[in-house]
Parts: structure tokens; sequence; C-alpha cells
């Protein structure tokens, strides 16, 4: 299944990945990868 994400929402995730430090994946599910595991490392560093 394929599904259109916004140029709004890939500006987002953008944003949230610069912000933990961390480049973009290749898709948009690489990238939201990199949230989470980017939000879990800050969890555990507090």
């Amino acid at each position: 299944m394929h599904s259109e994400v916004s140029a709004e929402a890939k500006q987002i995730v953008t944003g949230i990945l610069s912000i933990l430090e961390q480049s973009p994946g290749r898709t948009i599910e690489e990238s939201l990868v990199k949230v989470e595991e980017g939000i879990s490392l800050l969890l555990r560093r507090h």
C-alpha cells in the first residue's frame, strides 16, 4: 500500500529530525523510525 505524504508532514518530520541531530531517511518510514529511535534515546538519557 502506498499513500501520499504531504509536503508539510515531510517538513515537520525533517524538523524533528534536525532537533534530534539526525538526517532524514530515504523514505518517510525510515525517517519516522529515526524519530522514534531519537526520542527513545532522549528518554533514556533523562
